[in-house]
């Protein structure tokens, strides 16, 4: 216990220091929020950074909780006395067996900021929010006008902050987030600075379009937060626009209006250090259209489409140009190039597919030749599709060829088999796997969380689609009614191939995920991959 005592009061140290808090004016408003509200609601990063050391945030709230009886016990407070009393209150609580995991918590997430309180005699500015959470609760806050130019006080996307917090004690040096669901993010200040403290780049990815932003990329105040957002014209602002390119270009891609700002500046925002923007187009594209692409940016002085200089990836099908000025970006095609013949309508001879939802994706994997029928004029788009078809087929749409084995890995798929070979490569490429190092059950149906694992697999293999962090799997899950039902070995694979919609729920709410496939929900979903290989 006093080892415990001794470095819980070296811990204890930043929360006493003076003259390092932006100060708050007494009063005696009803109706304070609690300070596990204050903080949850203000810095969700930092309940976030506590959660990744090791407690959750029901440990937290009641941590929090005893910590404001404890204070408001010690008789009335005010700006003078509350240093002491919060002194006095943390260093009787924190020792309390209840709370022992909050404490370990905040020594693990917080140990270099704890460090630097010490060595500096200055408050780390990451650890004001614990503290002025406590102190707002019990003191209240003075009413501040609001902001010019709508500035936000909180952040609507926490689930993102919180993703974003819980990457930042990993290895990996590029923090990736899938934020398409918010055409709008606000950032808190003290989040972008840990990003940058640790040199990580911070890569936000919307729906056709990828914002990069490096370290030191944004120079903010810890309280500060910061807006941006990446959303396209409307139809009619769109094609105005666009005009603005004169005849010799056509429009390829939606036109981003990408708008940065912070409280501090709440217009003609720059970032300090360039970032990177890259714009993905379609593999509908002819070649000679994706050949003649560029990325141009609409000069809203000049009211014109400047072309600027970038990395064009012709196999990840993307343009990318390193920038520090948020404004209208979009991809424009020579028109010479977009001039081609009218494609012949998709179509085949199966008679039994028609009026059917996956009609068309039946059609066009057909005519690509991914998928056959199981006679000249029957697809039979509702009988359950087998592993081993599903397996020849995610060759095909991968471009792997099956080669030719001389023996196999699964004692139950027979060399004279059809899909012999095909197994056998899929297996190799790691697409898929058996029950076990020698069962593949090849004739069994296959169910669709297997196809949303092996799927993931094969984008991931291509290096393919948004990645999904292990914070954010569970968020691709929730929306899912019956999440408890996938397997956890599937979990990942789910969550990955929902995030980059490949696979749907069967509806709003349901994933069914051993519900066998059907031959047309295969067909749809691998049909999804395709396009974005």
């Amino acid at each position: 216990m006093q080892k415990f005592k001794k470095t819980a009061m070296i811990t204890l140290a930043f929360f006493i220091l003076s003259g390092v808090m932006t100060a708050f004016p007494v009063s005696v408003s009803a109706g304070f929020l609690s300070a596990y509200d204050v903080l949850k609601l203000d810095y969700p990063e930092v309940v976030a950074n506590i959660v990744a050391g090791g407690c959750n945030e029901g440990e937290i709230k009641e941590f929090l909780i005893a910590l404001e009886t404890d204070v408001s016990k010690r008789g009335t407070l005010n700006e003078a006395n509350f240093n002491s009393i919060m002194y006095q209150s943390f260093e009787e609580v924190i020792q309390w067996r209840a709370h022992r995991n909050v404490f370990r918590a905040l020594l693990k997430s917080y140990g270099d900021e704890i460090e630097y309180t010490l060595d500096n005699s200055e408050l780390h500015p990451d650890l004001v929010p614990i503290r002025n959470a406590v102190m707002k609760s019990l003191l209240g806050e003075e009413e501040k006008p609001p902001v010019s130019g709508g500035g936000v006080t909180t952040s609507p996307n926490s689930d993102i902050n919180q993703a974003i917090s819980a990457e930042l004690s990993k290895s990996a040096k590029v923090i990736q987030v899938d934020v398409s669901k918010y055409p709008e993010l606000v950032l808190p200040g003290s989040l972008l600075n840990d990003v940058s403290r640790k040199g990580k780049t911070l890569e936000l990815s919307w729906s056709g379009l990828k914002i990069t932003l490096p370290p030191g990329a944004v120079n903010m105040d810890s309280e500060d937060k910061l807006t941006i957002s990446a959303k396209t014209l409307s139809s009619a602002r769109e094609a105005e626009t666009a005009q603005k390119a004169g005849t010799n270009l056509k429009l390829i891609s939606e036109i981003y209006d990408i708008q940065v700002s912070t409280l501090e500046t709440p217009r003609n925002f720059a970032f300090t250090k360039p970032v990177d923007i890259a714009l993905t187009y379609s593999i509908r594209e002819t070649t000679e259209v994706q050949k003649s692409l560029a990325l141009y940016f609409y000069n809203e002085k000049n009211l014109d489409w400047e072309k600027l200089s970038g990395n064009h990836d012709l196999s990840a099908r993307y343009i990318r140009v390193t920038t520090n000025q948020p404004g209208k970006y979009a991809l424009f095609a020579a028109v010479a190039a977009t001039v081609t013949a009218e494609p012949e309508p998709v179509s085949s001879s199966f008679i039994d597919i028609t009026g059917h939802w996956a009609e068309q994706d039946i059609n066009i994997m057909y005519q690509k030749g991914l998928v056959s029928g199981v006679t000249t004029f029957m697809f039979e788009p509702e009988r359950s599709i087998t592993r081993a078809e599903f397996a020849a087929i995610m060759l095909r749409a991968m471009g792997e060829q099956p080669g030719t084995y001389m023996t196999g890995r699964f004692y139950d798929v027979p060399a004279d088999a059809w899909y012999f070979s095909a197994v056998n490569r899929a297996a190799e490429v790691g697409i898929i796997s058996g029950y076990s190092s020698t069962s593949f059950g090849p004739r069994d149906p296959v169910t669709r969380e297997q196809i949303a694992a092996i799927i993931s697999r094969a984008m991931q293999i291509k290096n393919k689609g948004a990645a999904v962090s292990d914070s954010e799997v569970p968020f691709r899950l929730n929306v899912f009614a019956d999440q408890k039902n996938i397997s956890i070995w599937a979990g990942d694979g789910v969550a990955f191939a929902a995030a980059n919609n490949i696979v749907k729920g069967r509806s709003a709410t349901e994933f069914a995920p051993h519900a066998t496939a059907t031959r047309a929900e295969a067909t749809a979903m691998i049909l999804r991959m395709y396009n974005q290989l």
